[in-house]
């Protein structure tokens, strides 16, 4: 049995989906906050349904 095959997209075509510019993602992506991202070697893979979950909920500020 094989597991479910989800569309993997590069940083640049997940930053163009998510309208956002591709350091941004970059800096999710390194934070840990782009659930089902992982790298290749040292490219970045990101699940194509991500932007149905994007934008990342802040982390809430203990001032705020």
């Amino acid at each position: 049995m094989t597991a479910p095959t989800v569309p993997l997209l590069t940083v640049e075509e997940a930053a163009a989906l998510a309208r956002v510019h591709h350091n941004t993602l970059r800096k999710l992506l390194n934070a840990g906050q782009i659930a089902g991202a992982f790298r290749v070697g040292r490219q970045w893979r990101v699940p194509a349904d991500f932007c149905a979950r994007f934008p990342v909920e802040p982390a809430q500020d203990a001032a705020g």
